[in-house]
């Protein structure tokens, strides 16, 4: 309750010193290594390979149709010699994915753990392998996790187990004992928590080695087969991410063939010219017509692909890949592993999830641009905490920007064009400051300029305009309220339904200006529903609004402010000439 007291009440310039993320350490020099054709290295993966700590690679303008894997390395530094001109075409899996290391292959029941960069003890609990350098043992080879609940009271609240073993009684429990293992068998009523000759399942039982840190890649465009992300980051420290084009790109081929799993090499990107005499892929990279749904082609004399998404029927007997309308999955991923991650100058169009998924704490996303992604152009989860977000653009997504965990900034950012919600905040404590959310939603009733969930979230100096539905939303709902949230010296114009529509407790609404400057209306300039409890408005100018089709209030009447709480408060605001507020406002 401290941390929300203190993420809520803040101040500005309070909040942004807390979230500007530490610089990382510079670079020191080490070799410089050269890829491409009659390089050193002919590909990427062979380069980082065989690369130390501090090192640059430099890559020359080409396709290379690999899957990068930047793992474990520090002070690494990758970098394309033209964005639009080099590029990586992900063959196996995520374009590029920089990940701690981890060396060692997991035993018996033991599970592999990705994100978490560890191999856990599996269903039984008992750790069963050995950790290969540079990882390390977290739980001895065959013992579980130590001192966790073995046996527990049953409905009598009295234990009636004797422990055995190392097992040792605590209160009224047997806990494991020093060695996790379980060796206490229940009597009475009282409760297996754990079955004897076990350990609580899935602990830590190996733990990834060295960490990547200070990696940079910069300057290459790139693209990851469905279902992957263009760069997929975990298990990191200080990883930069610069000028980066995240394309999905168009209706290009997922493994074609010309016979039983030869792919076409002109849609691979290994080469040019037509793949045979009769097909309609003309150079590499460069897609059949009938896959982009446009038309019909060949893959064999007598077979034809029809329509996106219908394989190529010579491939079909051969359990290769079906024409497909996009590739990827999202287009910047960043693990919540992934500590003070920075982001800039990238774009990310096209991805069938959302354009950056940011979990990594402390993270700066800066100058860049999400478009017509399918969910999400900037999205960030319950992990994101103290990320700072400036001057990026979210334009023809499903919503703009999503902004999770606590204590985030989002300033001089705009959300425009979103099929839905140009910025929705579910965290704790997140700042608004000099936003734009501007005609997001279709010609219905979909568009929200900004709506949160979130407490205590602060909308600053933004302005927000000609959205399909409301302007701001401050809304309550089961999984979370805006209470105690404040809008601020904000324009809020031109919205279909409404300018301002509260539903949340303690909410405080000071010097906004409320209404149309063009010919359109808002229905109703601010609502407050009936559990807007204790909503203080102050010197807010709320102006010539109106309900244009009789649902808010009387058809043709202003309806600057309507008030459907009780115990809220008004002063100092200014109003239509001729309207009368409601009870107890000024």
């Amino acid at each position: 309750m401290l941390l929300r007291r203190i993420l809520v009440t803040a101040s500005l310039p309070a909040l942004f010193a807390l979230a500007l993320p530490t610089a990382a350490p510079a670079a020191s020099s080490g070799t410089v290594r050269l890829v491409g054709p009659g390089r050193p290295y002919t590909t990427i993966q062979a380069a980082v390979g065989a690369s130390a700590d501090g090192d640059t690679i430099r890559v020359d303008p080409g396709i290379y149709n690999e899957s990068v894997v930047i793992e474990g390395k520090q002070r690494l530094t990758l970098l394309g010699r033209s964005l639009e001109g080099t590029r990586i075409i992900g063959t196996t899996g995520h374009a590029l994915e920089i990940k701690g290391s981890f060396a060692t292959l997991a035993s018996a029941d033991d599970v592999v753990d990705t994100d978490a960069n560890k191999i856990t003890s599996g269903a039984n609990g008992i750790c069963n392998t050995s950790a290969t350098s540079p990882d390390t043992q977290a739980i001895p080879l065959g013992q579980g996790d130590p001192d966790t609940d073995c046996v527990l009271p049953g409905p009598n609240a009295a234990l009636d187990t004797s422990n055995s073993g190392d097992d040792q009684i605590v209160g009224t429990k047997i806990t494991s004992g020093s060695n996790g293992i379980c060796q206490s068998t229940q009597a009475g009523d009282d409760v297996q928590a754990i079955p004897v000759g076990e350990g609580r399942p899935n602990g830590g039982c190996v733990e990834g080695g060295k960490r990547s840190r200070d990696v940079k890649i910069q300057n290459f465009m790139l693209r990851a087969p469905d279902g992957f992300d263009g760069v997929n980051v975990s298990r990191t420290d200080f990883v930069i991410l610069d000028s980066l084009v995240l394309d999905a790109g168009t209706h290009v081929f997922s493994g074609v063939c010309t016979g039983p799993g030869t792919p076409y090499t002109c849609c691979t990107g290994a080469g040019v010219g037509k793949c045979e005499a009769i097909d309609a892929c003309t150079a590499a990279n460069v897609p059949f017509t009938c896959c982009a749904g446009k038309g019909t082609g060949s893959c064999a004399s007598n077979n034809t692909c029809t329509a996106a998404g219908t394989p190529l029927s010579c491939c079909t007997g051969n359990n290769a890949g079906t024409c497909a309308d996009t590739t990827g999955w999202n287009g910047i991923f960043v693990n919540a592993t992934a500590i003070k991650p920075l982001v800039k100058s990238c774009i990310a169009k096209r991805q069938p999830a959302s354009g950056f998924f940011i979990e990594g704490p402390g993270a700066e996303v800066t100058g860049c641009t999400a478009e017509s992604n399918s969910v999400y152009g900037f999205a960030s989860s319950r992990f994101s905490d103290s990320a700072i977000y400036t001057s990026n653009i979210a334009k023809g997504n499903l919503y703009g920007f999503g902004i999770g965990g606590q204590g985030n900034i989002v300033q001089r950012c705009t959300a425009a064009s979103n099929a839905s919600i140009g910025f929705h905040v579910v965290g704790i404590g997140n700042i608004l400051y000099q936003v734009t959310a501007a005609q997001n939603g279709p010609a219905s009733t979909a568009g929200i300029g900004i709506m949160s969930i979130g407490e205590g979230t602060r909308i600053r100096s933004s302005t927000i305009t000609g959205n399909s539905n409301f302007g701001i939303f401050l809304a309550r709902d089961p999984t979370g309220t805006a209470e105690g949230s404040e809008v601020f010296a904000s324009v809020v114009r031109d919205n279909r339904n409404g300018g301002i529509v509260n539903e949340a407790f303690g909410v405080v609404m000071k010097q906004n200006t409320v209404g149309p400057l063009g010919s359109n209306r808002q229905d109703v300039g601010i609502l407050l529903r009936d559990q807007a409890q204790g909503t203080l408005l102050e010197g807010n100018r709320i102006v010539n609004n109106r309900d244009t089709d009789g649902g808010v209030c009387a058809a043709g009447a202003l309806c600057d402010l309507v008030n459907q709480g009780l115990h809220n408060a008004g002063k100092t605001n200014q109003f239509t000439p001729g309207f009368t507020p409601p009870p107890g406002f000024q």
